[in-house]
């Protein structure tokens, strides 16, 4: 079962490094890194639960939306 996974990460997914940011964008450090590659893939948004992240609501062009405003977006509600 993982090797399968892994293989369908292998052959669909793009890896991409993380522009370097200050680490005082946000409120946790730890969540730079994904701001970073928010921006190195040219994301959207980011979908996600952590508030620390939430709070920003935007980052350079990208929305930072809760799995439900997501969801309202994508299909209209």
């Amino acid at each position: 079962m993982v090797e399968g996974i892994r293989s369908l990460f292998q052959e669909y997914a793009t890896l991409f490094d993380p522009v370097s940011l200050p680490e005082d964008i946000c409120r946790d450090p730890d969540d730079v890194k994904v701001l970073g590659l928010a921006v190195a893939s040219g994301a959207n948004c980011i979908v996600t639960g952590d508030k620390d992240l939430l709070v920003l609501k935007e980052w350079q062009g990208v929305s930072i939306l809760t799995p439900r405003a997501f969801s309202d977006m994508v299909h209209g509600g």
